[in-house]
């Protein structure tokens, strides 16, 4: 009888102690068009007690050899994260294209035209600024600024420049083949930088002073590159490549297979006697631990099963397939936090779990119609831009703890879980 007494207490004191389980909920919403028309990215950045964010202020046009272009988005907001208050909030001179970076404190906004903008985080007073001179009509391609340890990193025009954080002066630039309308993202890791170039080649150089360490021709790749400790992952919408970090020497290679066609048939009626594998612009794909996500679209798997839409999650080095989450047209962002991974579809938050990719829990945005890009994840909440304004979801979930990724993506936060 005293045993069970003695449990009775032990469980009471454990539910006492965790409390009662909280569901996600609305925690505020910032109204209004918060972002600039470009899906592909959350503009955001979170750290330092606030988020950063934009409102669409000056609107525009201009044509050039590329087409008409319209830009919207001059105004950086800052909000409290606790309640959604604006604290401040900076204008820039020209729209800004580019993701936020915070790092150290400070804010770094890159407004695509070639000017880079550094402020005080907590108070959005101007700590100093970079500019070129821009022709009318001119129009610079998008550029995500990495950073650390003091030094922030981003192509400026045909340069992989590096800044110092206190006073923007460059330290270093290097020669790059940068090609216009290509966005591209320097990611670090080890202290290395890697990005694709308009040669078609992976590039990674040395952060400390610009030089080159390797380069591999790896034929057209888009912009998404991410690394690990081991490997980097060049990646477009047909093909990821995986590279050995320390040489660049191929580890494998994930694509369509050739066609193939038998020869009682005529060249026009190939058959594709391989699995189809279909990258499908592979913007979300992400590392964490020693695994891979990756976005694909019209999957045949080699039993004969055709998928339409999915996550799926690799080994990095073996490529074996650990599991899959099927997606909706409507999706529109994956991210990675603590041990969860955020799903945007439609105006629908999931959170899966990275063991086996279930999903924990689900909330529909209430009032949205459909969420843009990648969500952030900082002190057990979750933000997400929308139509209507930016949103701030309360988990009371601890793994929340932060975006882990390493470079390459647009989803950035001041703490990594």
């Amino acid at each position: 009888m005293k045993k069970i007494l003695v449990f009775l207490v032990l469980a009471i004191a454990s539910l006492s102690f965790a409390g009662p389980a909280i569901k996600p909920h609305l925690a505020w919403k910032f109204a209004g068009p918060v972002n600039p028309e470009y899906e592909w990215v959350t503009m955001s950045a979170a750290g330092g007690e606030m988020v950063y964010t934009f409102m669409k202020g000056k609107s525009w046009s201009f044509t050039t050899e590329n087409g008409t272009f319209t830009e919207t988005g001059s105004e950086v907001v800052a909000l409290d994260m606790k309640t959604g208050q604006k604290r401040w909030s900076y204008n820039t001179q020209f729209p800004v294209l580019s993701p936020l970076l915070f790092l150290d404190g400070k804010l770094i906004i890159h407004d695509g035209y070639g000017n880079i903008f550094c402020l005080d985080a907590s108070k959005g007073k101007e700590i100093w600024k970079a500019e070129r001179e821009l022709h009318p009509g001119s129009w610079d391609e998008e550029t995500m600024p990495s950073g650390k340890d003091g030094f922030i990193y981003l192509r400026e025009e045909n340069e992989l420049v590096c800044r110092g954080l206190q006073d923007g002066k460059p330290v270093w630039r290097t020669p790059i083949e940068a090609v216009s309308n290509r966005r591209v993202f320097p990611a670090l890791r080890a202290d290395k930088i890697l990005l694709s170039t308009a040669s078609d080649k992976a590039m990674c150089f040395n952060a400390k002073d610009g030089k080159v360490l390797w380069k591999k021709n790896v034929g057209w790749l888009k912009e998404t590159v991410v690394a690990s400790d081991k490997f980097a992952f060049f990646a477009n919408a047909d093909v990821l490549k995986c590279l050995s970090l320390a040489d660049g020497s191929e580890v494998w290679t994930y694509s369509a297979p050739p066609m193939k066609s038998t020869k009682e048939k005529p060249e026009s009626q190939k058959q594709l006697i391989e699995p189809i594998w279909n990258l499908e612009n592979a913007q979300p794909l992400a590392l964490a631990g020693d695994r891979i996500y990756v976005i694909q679209k019209r999957v045949m798997y080699p039993q004969g099963t055709l998928v339409g839409y999915e996550i799926a999650c690799f080994e990095q080095e073996s490529r074996k397939l650990i599991w899959t989450y099927s997606l909706e047209e409507k999706f529109s962002g994956f991210s990675l936090t603590g041990q969860g991974a955020i799903v945007i579809q439609g105006a629908k938050v999931t959170l899966l779990s990275l063991g086996n990719g279930s999903a924990v829990w689900e909330f529909q945005v209430p009032g949205e119609e459909r969420l843009q890009g990648q969500a952030l994840a900082l002190d057990v909440k979750i933000f997400v831009v929308g139509t209507k304004g930016l949103y701030c979801i309360e988990t009371g979930n601890p793994q929340i703890t932060g975006w882990t990724q390493c470079g390459g993506s647009a989803a950035r936060s001041g703490r990594i879980g």
